[in-house]
């Protein structure tokens, strides 16, 4: 029997997805051989007697943060990061290292750094509370129309049609609104809005070569000029927004082939998911780790080989299994959870070695 230990929240401030999907994700593994515990929101010292209890094979979360009610009635994150009490006492963890993570997470760091992202600059609370002039003044060399959003937060979190601003007063007003609403929020990133960009996003599932790749259009209707926040989290049939699998071989090879390159350029383990933009070349303007366990990860596996969002989890685990294979490592995950990956998925993931199960 594989033991799995999940972490989750109660509040969805990372766009971590719905906690009844995360369930019912945990109820499928649980009839094909693996027995998970699901912790929601536990304190660090909970968080570590439970590793330290050495009861488990493998952990996982899909966010980097758990949250508590402050008595102010403000939600705040706890004084700590998942990942790295998972890292730092040696437990065996779905997902990418701490320290990768944390670059991958932060759009100024990550991709723009790196020449990915459309041009833009990054705002500090800091600065913008004592010296917001010098702010002021760096909005004035910006091409506008521009998106204002979080630096380091999934989810579209703080992201609605307002986030579009048109001069640098109404980047002022927005950046003002965001870290007023967001008291957790430290930095901020303004970036110029490609208002005739195609979106993609595209999930990588697996490890330094041997990965299987999820390609999708995302298609807007004329009233959503962004991705929101609130698209995120209201059910499919009444989204702005649509998903599509991507017809064009060359484009949808492209599109994968930037991903994947992107994926080992920053070191990242198991699974990912970037979303990109194609204007006059190809922007990355996220990168998600982890990334939600839902449609945006799979669609194109749902057209194609009929895959379940419950079933996903079972994906993780399965590139996992693979990336302990490639290392020599003894694996818990059980054969029943990897016949739950389509053939061609769990053939991509395989080490490139004559090891298989």
């Amino acid at each position: 029997m594989c033991r799995l230990l999940v972490i989750a929240s109660d509040f969805d401030l990372e766009g971590a997805g719905p906690l009844h999907e995360l369930r019912d994700q945990i109820d499928f593994l649980s009839e094909i051989g693996v027995q998970a515990k699901l912790l929601i929101d536990p304190s660090q010292v909970d968080l570590e007697l439970t590793l330290l209890s050495k009861g488990f094979d493998c952990s996982f979360s899909p966010i980097s943060r758990c949250y508590q009610d402050r008595s102010d009635g403000q939600v705040i994150p706890r004084d700590y990061d998942i990942y790295a009490v998972f890292e730092k006492l040696d437990q065996q963890f779905i997902g990418s290292t701490y320290f990768h993570s944390l670059l991958a997470e932060d759009k100024t760091l990550a991709n723009d750094r790196h020449g990915l992202a459309p041009p833009g600059i990054l705002i500090t609370r800091t600065l913008f509370e004592h010296k917001p002039f010098a702010v002021r003044k760096r909005l004035e060399t910006m091409s506008f129309p521009a998106i204002i959003k979080p630096n380091a937060l999934g989810g579209s979190i703080g992201i609605d049609s307002d986030a579009i601003v048109s001069n640098a007063d109404g980047a002022m007003g927005r950046v003002a609104a965001v870290f007023d609403r967001i008291r957790v929020l430290h930095e901020i990133r303004v970036e110029k809005y490609l208002s005739n960009a195609r979106e993609f996003t595209v999930a990588v599932l697996g490890n330094d070569n041997a990965v299987a790749t999820s390609v999708t259009e995302v298609i807007k209707s004329r009233e959503a000029r962004v991705y929101s926040e609130k698209e995120k989290r209201a059910s499919v049939d009444q989204r702005l927004v649509r998903y599509q699998t991507v017809p064009d071989g060359v484009l949808r090879g492209a599109l994968a082939a930037l991903s994947h390159e992107t994926f080992r350029h920053f070191r990242l383990r198991d699974l990912a998911r970037f979303d990109i933009l194609l204007d006059d070349r190809f922007y990355l303007v996220d990168i998600n780790v982890p990334p939600v366990l839902s449609n945006s990860f799979s669609h194109e596996w749902q057209a194609l080989y009929g895959t379940k969002k419950r079933e996903l989890l079972a994906y993780a685990l399965a590139a996992f299994h693979y990336r302990l294979l490639a290392q020599n490592t003894p694996s818990p995950v059980p054969s029943a959870v990897l016949r739950q990956v389509p053939n061609v998925v769990r053939r991509a993931m395989r080490p490139l070695s004559p090891i298989d199960c």
